[in-house]
């Protein structure tokens, strides 16, 4: 009995609520039981949309005709006016396109090369080393490589540059290497180079600018970047190269390296600076000119070595000449100096009083004297 008045009175509920929105509805409702909460609410969304959509379409019925048809022409102008941008947009595509297919194809295509500035090669010497034809497309060719294969198969063209001339030309400017290094072979040939270790010419017997001494080469082809077998050696010499450069050091003739920790330049010559490691090499081959600068006013024709140090030091030197001793201290480089210049005990003595007076706390040297 309890169980027939329970059936009566979800019975009673169910009807008092609103006709069942699904067959789902109906079968919970047959059932006696109440739908599940998260269906009641996902229906109650539904019906909720429906509701909305009935009054829109309500909203729509309820307008007169001219506001109708305002509407449907004002969505028919924005639709035309969208076709008519993306008309335009794919009209301009297609205009590029075939233009790009144009100008590889039909238009721009090489007719002229030219090529001009080298006093050593001549103009049809320069174009056989360039692989640029004629007939190609005028934008499709590399400028860059065939400027590359022409420094490469010439070694005395220090730059190429290739410009691209409206509508159909190259023009190719070249630009001469000059000779800034011979490097001294076994053979006593030389190897001549540029300003940047580029190979200019093998089997030279003149030396042309400074002389690279004692350097043990891996590779030198012409056209190539020299290669030491040595490669800190070959570092080295290219950071003396680049300061002799930067710092238009003219005086200097010659260079060599024998280590990382180990290297020489040579002034007029005559007087030998040792360097020791890499670092500070500006300042370093500074201090040995001004003080060749000084020494050249009283000794013209001194020859020797002079021992190069940025560090500030207190030397001692003993000069003995005839039982003569004069000690000589002085701060910055340590120079060595060896004088083929004989001279007597008075004449050494006032020049090392000279010396230490006008170079106190600016440089050191230290001079020693063959008689």
């Amino acid at each position: 009995m309890k169980e027939q008045q329970k059936k009566k009175q979800a019975k009673r509920k169910a009807s008092k609520r609103s006709k069942p929105n699904s067959k789902i509805d109906s079968e919970f409702l047959d059932l006696g039981i109440e739908p599940p909460k998260i269906y009641r609410e996902s229906q109650k969304r539904i019906t909720q949309a429906q509701e909305k959509k009935s009054r829109q379409s309500s909203d729509l019925y309820s307008m007169t005709r001219l506001e109708r048809r305002q509407k449907e022409s004002n969505k028919r102008k924005k639709k035309n006016k969208a076709r008519k941008v993306m008309g335009w947009i794919g009209a301009v595509l297609i205009i590029i396109a075939i233009g790009t297919v144009l100008c590889l194809t039909v238009f721009f295509q090489i007719n002229t090369i030219s090529a001009s500035g080298s006093k050593i090669y001549s103009s049809d010497k320069i174009l056989s080393q360039c692989i640029i034809q004629k007939g190609k497309n005028l934008f499709t060719v590399n400028t860059d490589e065939a400027a590359l294969r022409i420094e490469e198969n010439l070694p005395y063209v220090y730059k190429a540059e290739i410009k691209r001339k409206l509508p159909d030309a190259i023009e190719i400017k070249v630009t001469d290497a000059k000779v800034a290094y011979s490097l001294l072979c076994e053979d006593n040939t030389y190897i001549l180079l540029d300003n940047n270790f580029k190979v200019l010419e093998k089997g030279a017997q003149m030396a042309t600018g400074i002389i690279i001494n004692k350097t043990d080469v891996k590779s030198a082809k012409p056209g190539r970047k020299i290669q030491f077998k040595n490669s800190d050696v070959g570092t080295c010499l290219e950071r003396m190269a680049n300061c002799i450069k930067e710092n238009n050091f003219t005086e200097i003739t010659s260079i060599y390296s024998k280590n990382i920790s180990d290297n020489y330049v040579v002034y007029d010559n005559r007087i030998t600076f040792k360097l020791g490691n890499s670092k500070d090499l500006d300042t370093k081959i500074t201090k040995g000119l001004a003080a060749c600068d000084k020494l050249n006013s009283s000794s013209p024709n001194a020859t020797g070595t002079m021992t190069v140090s940025t560090q500030f030091t207190l030397q001692r030197n003993s000069c003995q000449v005839n039982n003569f001793t004069e000690n000589v201290t002085i701060v910055g480089i340590c120079a060595y100096l060896t004088n083929k210049i004989k001279f007597d005990c008075k004449t050494l003595s006032k020049s090392l009083r000279i010396i230490q007076k006008k170079y106190c706390n600016l440089v050191t040297i230290l001079l020693q004297y063959h008689m």
